[in-house]
């Protein structure tokens, strides 16, 4: 699974667990033809429950990133906040 999160400001949190599905709160969720989701939010804290193993990009201009649990290729770009990244496949910040 591909999953995006964007975010202006305000914290985002991503939790990968084992037989989690995508869940999310403080934001909306776009789910493309290919199968993957986008999670957008102007200026909310954003909490993001998914499978083991997804592959992450997240944004933010400001505001801090949580990710936790085993992810995939994660990609996590923020102009101003603090980036705290568990496990994952790969990391790009």
């Amino acid at each position: 699974m591909k999953l995006r999160v964007e975010s202006k400001s305000g914290s985002i949190n991503v939790v990968a667990e084992e037989g989690a599905t995508l869940s999310v709160t403080g934001a909306d969720v776009e789910m493309k033809e290919d199968g993957s989701s986008v999670v957008r939010s102007g200026s909310h804290s954003i909490n993001v429950r998914c499978a083991p193993g997804t592959d992450i990009v997240v944004g933010t201009l400001s505001g801090s990133v949580r990710a936790s649990g085993p992810l995939g290729k994660t990609h996590v770009a923020s102009k101003s906040g603090s980036i705290e990244i568990d496990e994952a496949a790969a990391v790009d910040a």
